[in-house]
């Protein structure tokens, strides 16, 4: 019989010990079997407890001292969020680790509180622990300037960017991240991209709230018969969801996600609009993410459903040669990787192999086709020409060496693309090799410079398609 439990499970945990006969040998298992238990389970507070009594009457009592949350309070003053947002339990609530677990990964994901944790200390009355946050003490802002060489080179190949986090600017240990890219030579007339982002995002226990926009336009200039072409457009997005960890222990989480969008898209000829390439489209996607450990090794996988509702779309676009789309598309995707971080000889190595796939399940448009051939995808090629569908996959290996905070790193990608656009390229399958060198390296206590210098080569491509040997990529910025 067990007093005092508020734990719905225990008992068919002990079930098995009905109708046998125990010694004092059997009575420390059951007691340990069921402690070990609890804390399997994250009631790290919680106790069982076999008191005294006399086993005559053939009735064995346990009692159960459940673990409760006395006080939740912060270590210093710099209090920068009201922690309720980030753990929804509070005073009188059962104490389970696996809720300050997810408290900590929300607090964390901000980039000034990486250092944050929690202690648990006695509380004022017995059976209860106080929650002690201890914040982070790096600064509540964070901004990054970078720039690279991966543009195209009809719109701008060295673009630039910038961006700036703020933590917690509603004291919710919300975020908020702003972002803009250009080309570098801002002042060209016939040539230029521009992109700008913001989203928000703020976390309700388990689950998290977003939303974001962004927008972007491109123009370049080709030579015509008689005078240049101009060819320009724009892309915005709005987005609003939720997600949330569905289930974690301690080793592994389960995650989904939903979020509902709408899409504008507008192209143009010399000024004048291409209307068959208009579209103002609405949708939803729906995921799903699994994270397990063995060990040193992070296992990653994850399904993902994506679908445009014409019923709300003004402009549901147009598929060319295709009279019966009628602006409903749907893709599933999938993706898997893993990370195995290992020593030899005490020198430190980390592997990790990424897999996606798309698969569209109704014709798609060009925007939403999978692409293969950049740095995002099968790397060793320079990324000015692709191999486009409706479907695909690629799958990335890299083996990288750590030397002094550095990374010096090799990679093999292979990728293929296929469905009914891809009857007109001019193959589809490529393979790519990269060895390059990134890292980190502080500057001062409030700066730091991160790199990325890699060197590609093609080991299998279409007979047609042209790309730099080596494709040199190259990135840096400064962190502040």
């Amino acid at each position: 019989m067990l007093e005092d439990n508020v734990f719905n499970w225990l008992p068919y945990l002990l079930q098995p010990v009905n109708g046998q006969c125990v010694g004092k040998q059997a009575l420390e298992a059951i007691e340990l079997q069921a402690n070990n238990a609890l804390i399997e389970h994250g009631y790290v507070t919680s106790r069982v407890l076999i008191p005294q009594q006399n086993l005559a009457s053939g009735t064995l009592r346990l009692k159960v001292l459940p673990g409760r949350i006395g006080a939740i309070r912060n270590a210093s003053d710099d209090n920068i969020g009201w922690a309720r947002m980030a753990l929804l339990a509070g005073p009188g609530d059962l104490l389970n680790q696996r809720d300050l677990d997810q408290a900590l990964e929300t607090v964390r994901r901000l980039p000034g509180q990486s250092e944050a944790s929690f202690d648990i200390v006695p509380g004022a009355h017995v059976g209860e622990s106080d929650i002690v946050l201890k914040p982070g003490t790096d600064k509540r802002w964070h901004a990054t300037l970078s720039a690279d060489n991966t543009g195209m080179k009809n719109t701008g190949k060295y673009q630039m960017s910038g961006s700036l986090v703020i933590d917690s600017p509603l004291h919710l240990y919300d975020q908020l991240a702003i972002s803009a890219s250009s080309n570098t030579d801002r002042g060209a007339a016939t040539q230029g991209t521009r992109s700008y982002s913001i989203n928000w995002s703020v976390p309700v226990g388990y689950a998290t709230v977003f939303v974001g926009a962004n927008r972007s336009r491109y123009r370049q200039t080709v030579a015509g018969f008689e005078d240049p072409i101009v060819y320009s457009g724009q892309s915005s997005e709005v987005n609003l969801g939720i997600s949330g960890v569905l289930h974690r222990d301690a080793t592994s989480r389960t995650g989904a996600q939903f979020k509902v969008f709408r899409k504008i898209n507008r192209n143009y000829l010399d000024d004048t609009e291409i209307e068959v390439q208009r579209r103002d489209v609405v949708g939803y996607e729906a995921s799903m993410s699994h994270r397990h450990y063995v060990g040193p090794v992070a296992l990653d996988g994850g399904i993902a459903w994506r679908e445009t509702l014409p019923d709300h779309s003004n402009v549901p676009g147009v598929v060319v040669g295709d009279t019966t789309y009628g602006g409903r598309s749907q893709i599933e995707t999938a993706n898997a990787s893993l990370y195995w971080p290992f020593k030899v000889a005490s020198q430190v190595f980390e592997f990790s192999s990424n897999w996606a796939i798309q698969h569209a399940r109704t014709r798609v448009l060009p925007s939403d086709y999978f692409t293969i051939g950049n740095r995002y995808t099968v790397r060793g090629f320079d990324g000015q020409l692709t191999l486009a569908a409706e479907d695909g996959w690629y799958w990335r290996n890299e083996l990288a060496w750590r030397v002094a905070g550095q990374a010096i790193y090799g990679g093999i990608d292979v990728g293929k693309v296929h469905g009914p656009s891809a009857e007109s390229l001019l193959g589809e399958q490529l393979v790519g090799a990269v060895i390059g060198v990134r890292g980190r390296v502080p500057s001062g206590r409030y700066a730091a410079v991160n790199y990325d210098l890699s060197f590609g080569w093609p080991l299998s491509k279409p007979a047609g398609l042209r790309t730099e040997r080596p494709a040199v990529m190259a990135q840096v910025g400064v962190e502040f």
